[in-house]
């Protein structure tokens, strides 16, 4: 019998963390100290962004596919080409649930954790929007994607809101 890969991603998304003893976990915890931006940062809507992180790069990726997306709920493309597109977000963002930001405010160890848990369920609540998406485009339910499309791009305007640092210059 074959384990479908998104039953394993729970345990995939525990696993870095559950091999640590939680005191050696708070004694090696890096400074929470917040972080220089990088020397090659360039704007994305109202924030900074660190060109160089991993996470950057997959959200960059995920904006595009973002975009194919719209476009092919709108009727351009074809099935097959969606449930590629989605699949791929739906990889993407998994991978982007394992790499958490900086805080760039200072933080005890528990808030940093905090911090870490709640950027992880925005991911997978992306992730659920994407599966959903995928359900009603299979039962031709346009609509119903379409809404769940706009939802997650209020999820990841809220997320990026919550876990991107602002504008220096907004203060």
């Amino acid at each position: 019998m074959r384990i479908p890969a998104l039953l394993l991603v729970p345990t995939l998304l525990l696993m870095p963390w559950a091999l640590v003893p939680v005191d050696d976990a708070r004694e090696s915890a890096p400074d929470p100290a917040p972080q220089e931006p990088a020397a090659e940062a360039h704007e994305h809507g109202d924030h900074e962004h660190d060109d160089d992180s991993p996470l950057h790069e997959i959200m960059e990726e995920l904006g595009d596919h973002q975009k194919r997306l719209r476009k092919l709920l709108g009727g351009e493309g074809d099935r097959a080409e969606m449930f590629q597109v989605l699949h791929e977000m739906q990889t993407l963002a998994l991978k982007a649930a394992t790499l958490p930001p900086e805080p760039w405010e200072e933080m005890s160890d528990d808030d940093r954790i905090l911090w870490r848990i709640a950027f992880q369920r925005r991911i997978l609540d992306v992730v659920d929007h994407l599966l959903r998406i995928e359900r009603a485009v299979v039962l031709g339910e346009a609509d119903e994607a379409r809404g769940l499309y706009r939802e997650m791009i209020s999820i990841k305007k809220k997320g990026h809101d919550t876990f991107i640092p602002p504008d220096e210059d907004e203060d």
